[in-house]
């Protein structure tokens, strides 16, 4: 049976940047250690996962923070590249992996409608066609010769699905996208990937909504530290990844647990479990803070690193780290 997405054995992997903090001076005074420490020290966010999805299959995928799922999607989409094992697809693949990405802030909602569709691969002529049926789904006819920057974060999330669910993809992969739209438009987002699946489309979503995953998905990937803990329905997988974040569910209780409950725990669990899996792996802090007392800092006050001169500049640090390593 041929897929319409297969994983098999893939491992993707980042390096670690605290050796760059510094600044492109320090790095080439210190180029063997730089280098030295460019290699070794990587972060592994897959790790070995195999699975597929059938045709007309609406697939959730669910984990903390950080586990690896939207390196999936970026993965199945081709803006990733794994490391290791195979990756088939099989259809025109539409994404919606981050609010407003393919979108230019400067045009108008018209002209990024035409954008987007052109680089899902469509034809100015077939996005014209569509443009009403866009406009009126995405319910902006007010708005949609305005700029892009004059939008809102909902707003946003309203045109990128809209184009997204217009340009006649096989596959559809969603990523949180729709979370910071209004209730009334995420009903009608699920009616219509409803409808997809139905046509035999096949469809991707990772979300922490935990009630919107039980209703539209037939199978959940649970995902944690890289790794495939459990695939199955969505109740049970639901129960047992709630279950290790520390909560304990019956099917009554999972029914009538609330979107903002589950996401207040799981968010909560994000910072005091996840953040450790990473800690383990970076330096001390240069300030002699303790490490944990210094990630909860940075989490409410993010460190922002200032460019003292053109030596530091993210640019070409990132030219010599694509140099140094071979890969952009």
């Amino acid at each position: 049976m041929d897929y319409p997405i297969s994983f098999k054995d893939v491992y993707k992997e980042y390096p670690f940047y605290q050796h760059l903090t510094a600044g492109f001076k320090s790095f080439l005074f210190n180029l063997p250690k730089s280098i030295a420490s460019l290699k070794k020290t990587r972060f592994v966010a897959l790790k070995g996962i195999s699975f597929e999805v059938e045709k007309g299959e609406i697939f959730g995928i669910v984990g903390r923070n950080g586990s690896g799922k939207s390196t999936i999607l970026g993965l199945i989409a081709g803006v990733l590249k794994p490391d290791s094992g195979s990756i088939v697809t099989h259809g025109k693949i539409s994404s919606l992996l981050e609010l407003g990405a393919g979108f230019h802030p400067e045009l108008s909602g018209i002209e990024n409608i035409i954008l987007n569709g052109i680089l899902s691969g469509n034809t100015r002529v077939e996005m014209m066609k569509k443009m009403e049926e866009i406009i009126d789904f995405s319910e902006l006819a007010d708005f949609i010769y305005q700029p892009l920057r004059t939008y809102s974060s909902g707003m946003h999330a309203r045109l990128g699905f809209s184009v997204a669910v217009h340009v006649d993809p096989e596959i559809l992969l969603v990523d949180e996208a729709l979370a910071v739209g209004d209730l009334e438009f995420k009903e009608k987002c699920n009616r219509k990937m409803k409808t997809f699946m139905e046509s035999g489309a096949t469809i991707i979503i990772v979300s922490h909504d935990m009630p919107a995953i039980a209703e539209l998905c037939r199978r959940v990937a649970w995902i944690d530290g890289g790794t495939i803990m459990k695939i199955g329905s969505p109740r049970e997988v639901i129960r047992e990844y709630l279950h290790s974040l520390g909560i304990v569910l019956d099917e009554e209780e999972a029914e009538l647990l609330s979107e903002s409950e589950i996401e207040t725990v799981a968010d909560k669990n994000d910072t005091i479990q996840h953040s450790g899996d990473v800690l383990a792996l970076v330096a001390e802090p240069p300030d002699g803070r303790d490490r944990g007392e210094a990630f909860a800092q940075d989490m409410i006050s993010p460190p922002v690193h200032v460019p003292s001169s053109w030596w530091d500049s993210p640019i070409i640090m990132q030219q010599i780290e694509a140099f140094i390593t071979g890969d952009p």
